[in-house]
């Protein structure tokens, strides 16, 4: 197998991925904390689009624990959409479990169990 390159690229537009553009910043976060406070800090400042992409969903996370009324993630997405009539959120959740039963809605993962179908009632909130 040859290592990737400049010459040989892992990315190929149109090929792998839709395009290439640089990035002006880029952040490494390490920390949970800092990870969720600077996600609530760009979820709260989307105004077109929100895209979440990872192996679960948990609409009852709290981005931020320690603020006794910050809304759940679901709860927060839902009126976000609600105030913002050009923003669309978007959620892709692969998990074990779609293999097992592809045509069950996909369970989301809280103390109390909930379906991102439930979470996701809002037509601008898609799966």
């Amino acid at each position: 197998m040859q290592k990737p390159s400049p010459d040989r690229p892992i990315l190929k537009k149109g090929h792998n991925c839709w395009r290439i553009a640089p990035a002006k910043r880029a952040a490494v976060l390490i920390d949970g904390a800092n990870y969720y406070a600077q996600l609530d800090k760009v979820i709260r400042g989307a105004q077109k689009s929100i895209l979440i992409i990872g192996w679960d969903f948990d609409a009852g996370v709290k981005l931020l624990p320690e603020q006794p009324d910050y809304p759940k993630l679901g709860d927060l997405l839902r009126s976000l959409v609600e105030e913002r009539p050009l923003l669309e959120v978007r959620v892709l959740v692969w998990s074990v479990a779609v293999l097992q039963a592809p045509s069950a809605p996909l369970p989301v993962c809280t103390e109390n169990p909930i379906r991102v179908d439930d979470v996701m009632e809002s037509p601008k909130l898609a799966e």
